[in-house]
């Protein structure tokens, strides 16, 4: 059997290497939002995690993407005492190149802003095109 090591592939062109299987997520996280200092269980090509607020959370990536129309899911794993459906709101209306931000919380039944919520299981999966 033969090992490849190396720390950086590009293509011929010198950018990203194209992955073979596109629909492969580009990066992923789940993440303890409940955390007095919320924290990765695991992730994949995130670099770092921000608590901006409570519900309110920042994952900048470690390879950038190509734009900021790339398709995302993410939820907030709701709790067995309070087990409420989540809403997620990415800031400012769209996903960065460099980050993802949303907040998350209870949808709100008069029509208002959700109540914001520190989930224990906060589940990300990002799909499109690295810079």
């Amino acid at each position: 059997m033969s090992t490849l090591k190396a720390d950086t592939i590009q293509n011929t062109s010198g950018g990203a290497a194209t992955l073979t299987k596109q629909s492969a997520a580009k990066a992923w996280s789940t993440l303890d939002g409940d955390n007095s200092t919320p924290a990765f269980f695991d992730s994949f090509n995130f670099a770092s995690l921000t608590d901006n607020a409570t519900g309110d959370f920042t994952q900048t990536y470690t390879s950038a993407m190509n734009n900021g129309t790339y398709n995302y899911s993410t939820f907030g794993h709701a709790e067995s005492t309070n087990p409420q459906a989540r809403t997620c709101n990415v800031y400012d209306g769209y996903p960065l190149t460099t980050a993802f931000r949303a907040r998350y919380g209870y949808p709100s039944n008069t029509g208002g802003s959700a109540t914001a919520i520190d989930d224990k299981q906060v589940v990300l999966s990002i799909h499109g095109d690295l810079a």
